[in-house]
């Protein structure tokens, strides 16, 4: 998905989390499902990021103020949403405590 030259891969990613882990009655110790959350997605989300960021260096070659606006944009943008998902989501989801009995 494209929105605006930029990916959503990560953004993506944190979903599936997200979305995963509710699932998952299983992991009620916060541990366990920070575990759990980084196992399944950590790689796979550096992977997009790394890949995105690898993606835009070729345009570096030629020397343009446009070109490094663009590939700072693009760091900003892959570096945030891998900090989102790699550290705030997983803190987030494990602050969240769901028993079996609540009914959402």
């Amino acid at each position: 998905m494209i929105i605006s030259g930029i990916r959503l891969e990560c953004l993506q990613s944190v979903l599936e989390q997200a979305a995963d882990l509710t699932k998952k009655d299983f992991l009620q110790d916060p541990a366990r499902r920070v575990e759990d959350a980084l196992t399944c997605i950590g790689w796979p989300l550096i992977q997009v990021g790394l890949s995105t960021i690898v993606a835009v260096l070729p345009p570096l070659l030629k020397p343009s103020y446009m070109v490094l606006v663009f590939f700072k944009t693009v760091i900003v943008v892959c570096s945030l949403g891998m900090f989102h998902g790699l550290v705030v989501m997983p803190a987030i989801l494990t602050a969240v405590v769901r028993r079996k009995d609540d009914s959402w």
